[in-house]
């Protein structure tokens, strides 16, 4: 335990000193990757370099690993230095010289006497994971009484060891805030995780939705194009006789809501590409999107149900996130019932003190062992020096502080737990349904495509027959009126597809 808490105090203390500034957003609209027609995996590159969300998660993420190397700080020595002074003149009063020097008695009967006072002290505080804090201090106090100038200072210096046994002792107490910090830094990595998935997510349904429109257009051009000839040969057969206005009048409608079409398909192309722009971090209307000519086709992936489920509960960023919170307020729940216990706090320590007024008393006791000539022993004029110890013990009475701290932290974890398994079965639950959805997309394309040829078949045979004369418009118009419906459905179906595949990609946490 203690070798893991030294690596994480390395390793804070690295990001303390190489973390100094926060990196600064490079303006997406001066990427060059803009002025080349875009691909899916550039689309996606460009959002995670650019994307403003992601931007603020990375930001987020590098606060709470400043909140970790602020937590170890805790465990760095503390050096304190004071200092202080002060001038009196004690005037000719003999009765409070005599309470500080005797000896200067007789001197203010005839001049006055000043107190000269300097003094400081240097401290050096640390405390440990176990709640422990040793300090070490010095202390200087220098007293002069005039006329003499060589007052000897007077020092004293010291060493205590404080341990808390109850109330802020023990591993989890003297760790609870780089626990918690370390917590933190988890979750803003899992939400740092789980923001990157979505905007790949984003990234990939708004590129499949402007692909999607691109490819509707299409369609529909090519349907407008197919009308257009048919008016035309409409108009031909009723100049010879051969065609009736009806043929004429059926074409041209069936040309103008093609074109109705066309247009709601270059609407939804334009909203599409806004979206693009947004999640790809650029500003709406500025750059003019080109995109590489892409087939909208099928590429099927191996469907494992079973297996995706267990990779989403392991892997999702979001239910980890989740589990992380939970841990972290059942960590604040047991902080919080240590701070209901009694404060007993044992304390010791080593205590060094050179005093000359006591120095001179030892002076004179051995003046008058030595006139005695008993000369057994020698009283040292060094000072005092030995072992002291305390014990505190503090009790609040009632407790109606901490005890409802700790029972909010109870509830706040109660809470949290209960979250974590709402989102563990919402995550399944959305789960099974991208399954469901992707099986189903699989049929369906299978059978659209049949749609499609049995379309293309429908208007070659009808086309055949009306340039024999054996069949009217009506027909071509029908059949391709089928064949465009089938075509808008393949390609809304291709579409919805690949965005489902991105979605349990999301879901699992990637493949």
């Amino acid at each position: 335990m203690v070798r893991r808490f030294l690596r994480v105090m390395v390793a804070a203390a690295t990001l303390a000193l190489g973390a100094t500034g926060v990196a600064r957003a490079v303006d997406a609209d001066d990427d060059p990757r803009l002025d080349e027609p875009l691909t899916l995996d550039i689309c996606i590159a460009i959002a995670l370099d650019h994307n403003l969300e992601l931007q603020a998660a990375r930001l987020q993420y590098q606060s709470s690993r400043a909140g970790v190397g602020a937590a170890v700080g805790i465990y760095w020595p503390t050096f304190q230095v004071t200092g202080g002074g002060s001038n009196f003149n004690l005037g000719g009063e003999p009765f409070m010289v005599a309470q500080i020097r005797p000896q200067y008695a007789a001197y203010v009967d005839r001049h006055d006497l000043d107190q000269w006072i300097r003094g400081g002290t240097a401290s050096v505080l640390q405390q440990t994971p176990l709640g422990s804090i040793i300090g070490v201090n010095y202390i200087l106090n220098h007293t002069k009484l005039e006329p003499d100038r060589h007052d000897t200072p007077n020092y004293a210096f010291n060493a205590i060891f404080t341990q808390p046994l109850l109330r802020g002792g023990g591993w989890r107490a003297g760790t609870a805030g780089l626990r918690s910090a370390n917590i933190e830094s988890e979750i803003a990595a899992a939400d740092l995780r789980a923001r990157e998935l979505f905007v790949i997510e984003q990234a990939k349904t708004s590129y499949y939705e402007t692909l999607r429109s691109l490819q509707l257009i299409e369609v529909n051009q090519q349907a407008v194009a197919r009308d257009s000839q048919l008016v035309r040969l409409s108009q031909s057969k009723l100049d010879t006789g051969l065609g009736t206005k009806r043929d004429v009048l059926s074409a041209e409608i069936q040309m103008e809501q093609d074109r109705g079409t066309l247009v709601d398909a270059q609407t939804s192309y334009a909203e599409a590409e806004d979206f693009l722009c947004r999640v790809l971090g650029i500003a709406l209307g500025v750059h003019k999107l080109a995109f590489v000519p892409m087939p909208v086709t099928h590429d099927p992936i191996e469907i494992d149900g079973p297996k995706w489920l267990e990779k989403a509960r392991r892997d999702n960023p979001v239910l980890k996130a989740a589990t992380l919170t939970v841990e972290r307020d059942r960590h604040l729940m047991q902080v919080a019932g240590n701070a209901r216990l009694p404060q007993l706090d044992v304390s010791f320590g080593w205590e060094h003190l050179n005093d000359p007024d006591f120095n001179e008393l030892r002076k004179e006791e051995n003046a008058i062992r030595a006139a005695r000539g008993d000369s057994t022993k020698d009283y040292r004029t060094t000072g005092t020096k030995g072992w002291t110890g305390t014990v505190l013990l503090t009790m609040p009475l009632g407790n109606k502080v901490l005890g409802n701290q700790y029972r909010q932290a109870e509830l706040t974890y109660e809470q949290s737990r209960r979250l974590a398994l709402e989102v563990e079965r919402r995550t399944i639950n959305e789960g099974r349904t991208a399954v469901r959805t992707l099986l189903n997309n699989v049929e369906r394309l299978a059978i659209l495509q049949k749609s499609i040829d049995g379309a293309r078949s429908k208007l070659e045979f009808a086309d055949v027959n009306f340039q024999l004369g054996r069949a009217s418009n009506l027909d071509i118009t029908d059949a391709q009126k089928d064949l465009v419906n089938a075509q808008t459905d393949y390609v809304n179906e291709v579409i919805d597809y690949k965005i489902q595949v991105a979605r349990i990609e999301q879901l699992l946490g990637g493949f």
